[in-house]
């Protein structure tokens, strides 16, 4: 018995921290896409914190500003035909909840210069994760599974969460062709509304429950939500105790989809529970982003208009 007391001390002081937990994963995959031959992008805390709402500001992170959050990766950046993938972890967080992983937001400008696609880009999720979509017609969060796919439209301000315990990783297809100078002609963005307002919107969760809280700045700004009368408060989701978070959640919103719809409606956000992908594609788009990309004529580089 006293051995046993022994070695469960010893297991417990050699536990990994929350964050010693999210230095591992995260190297982890940084190393497994190196070896792959990919190329890194990092963000930093340092980088997102410029991008806080008043919500992520009262967290407590236990980041310093230089420390590495998310990152993407490219293997070539010339050839198209090799999706992006994104590595997306939760935030380890000191008040009992964790924070789940975003990217914050971005707005794309390609309509504004004339571009009439159907679409500027196209995620793949690899866990179960979030698509929060705005435009001047409508503001939508979509809930996607394990292999969900998303289109983004060359207007839209698209924001992604992760919703399981695990890294959420995303691969993603998009023009990326530039001009003599570099800058790219098909994949245009900013992130200026981010950097005036703070993110649109925190997730974060603890065991039996989901919570969204609503950067209430959105609601007044016409080029946020422009819902003035909308409701800001926070929404709680509960959830079974299960160590599943994304299928939990998954079930949970699926199963009262009409109630949540109503909640999310009165916060001026639509709830859509899986892809949206346009009926015609439905069918061509069935296949992995990988494997679209192989196709002897990819319909998806036809209407990204991909030339190679």
């Amino acid at each position: 018995m006293q051995l046993k007391q022994e070695l469960m001390h010893k297991f417990k002081m050699i536990k990994p921290t929350p964050k010693q937990l999210f230095r591992i994963q995260y190297q982890q995959k940084l190393t497994e896409l190196e070896s792959q031959g990919f190329s890194l992008t990092h963000r930093t805390m340092g980088d997102i914190k410029a991008l806080f709402s008043p919500e992520y500001h009262e967290c407590n992170f236990p980041f310093n500003s230089d420390e590495e959050t998310y990152f993407f990766a490219d293997k070539d950046k010339v050839d198209m035909r090799i999706p992006h993938q994104t590595f997306l972890p939760n935030f380890p967080e000191h008040q009992g909840y964790t924070i789940m992983g975003c990217t914050f937001g971005h707005t794309h400008t390609q309509k504004e210069k004339g571009d009439t696609r159907r679409f500027q880009e196209i995620y793949e999720f690899h866990g179960f994760g979030a698509m929060l979509l705005r435009n001047p017609k409508e503001t939508t969060l979509h809930i996607l599974p394990d292999r969900g796919k998303v289109i983004v439209g060359t207007e839209d301000n698209m924001t992604f969460f992760n919703l399981d315990s695990n890294p959420l990783i995303t691969h993603d297809i998009a023009n990326q062709e530039k001009d003599s100078d570099g800058k790219l002609l098909m994949n245009s963005a900013h992130k200026n509304l981010e950097a005036q307002l703070g993110t649109f919107m925190l997730l974060k969760t603890k065991p039996g429950k989901l919570e969204f809280h609503f950067n209430k700045h959105y609601f007044a700004d016409p080029d946020g939500i422009g819902f003035v009368d909308g409701d800001f408060s926070p929404l709680h989701i509960p959830l079974m105790f299960t160590p599943h978070l994304g299928a939990s959640i998954l079930v949970e919103l699926s199963q009262n989809q009409s109630k949540y719809e109503k909640e999310f409606a009165k916060r001026g956000i639509k709830l859509s529970i899986g892809s949206n992908i346009p009926e015609d594609l439905e069918k061509p788009f069935t296949p992995s982003l990988e494997q679209l990309t192989k196709e002897s004529k990819p319909i998806l580089f036809k209407e990204l208009q991909i030339t190679y």
